[in-house]
């Protein structure tokens, strides 16, 4: 039996889910607006992007390993539950001490 993650793109700004390479574990996913955190600020960001996640299974947002070690913009892991079909967004905060954190759609 093949289960399939059905994705539907919610506007012009949403950006298909991808891979970098097909041993990868998960998608990566986008923004899909412009957002600046002031330092200690949480947000959560739009993706403008919606799964159909099969019945049984669970999707996780979770940060990509270069995001926390490279910025102090930290990805609060978020589960989707196989009856959510709505807008994921993605619970962020921006660490840092003194400096903002900029996100741009498609990054």
């Amino acid at each position: 039996m093949t289960n399939t993650l059905q994705v539907k793109l919610l506007s012009e700004n949403a950006r298909m889910p991808e891979r970098n390479h097909k041993t990868d574990a998960g998608y990566d996913i986008f923004s899909a607006e412009t957002v600046v955190l002031e330092p200690q600020e949480k947000a959560v960001i739009k993706t403008d992007v919606a799964v159909s996640i099969p019945e049984g299974y669970v999707g996780l947002l979770t940060s990509r390993s270069g995001v926390s070690s490279k910025t102090h913009l930290v990805i609060e892991t978020g589960k989707i539950d196989a009856g959510y079909h709505g807008n994921l967004g993605i619970n962020i905060k921006n660490d840092a001490i003194a400096s903002n954190g900029y996100i741009r759609p498609g990054v």
